[in-house]
């Protein structure tokens, strides 16, 4: 999920696992040749900084499938795939609305 905050004119890119991640786990995010490592905090994992923001939004908006995987609280893991198709004109339209 990519959010637009208006006041600090500022974007933040999480990802929601559906699932209680692991305690103090990374979650690996693959766009293409780029690989990212969130922060789980249990359901929702983020970015470590604003600049990592940008380079996986670039990422996303070039790109054509995203892959992550997290580690789950009960042990398991899960490796999900989303299609990108369309994220470009709903980034911007976000940006559009959300001046």
């Amino acid at each position: 999920m990519i959010a637009r905050f208006q006041r600090q004119r500022s974007e933040e890119v999480s990802v929601y696992g559906g699932f209680e991640y692991k305690l103090n786990s990374k979650i690996f995010v693959a766009i293409d040749d780029n690989q990212f490592q969130f922060l789980a905090g249990k359901d929702m994992a983020w970015t470590k900084n604003t600049g990592e923001d940008i380079a996986v939004i670039k990422a996303i908006l070039n790109s054509a499938t995203i892959k992550i995987r997290g580690d789950s609280a009960i042990g398991n893991f899960a490796i999900d795939e989303y299609s990108l198709q369309g994220i470009t004109k709903a980034y911007a339209r976000m940006r559009e609305i959300c001046k």
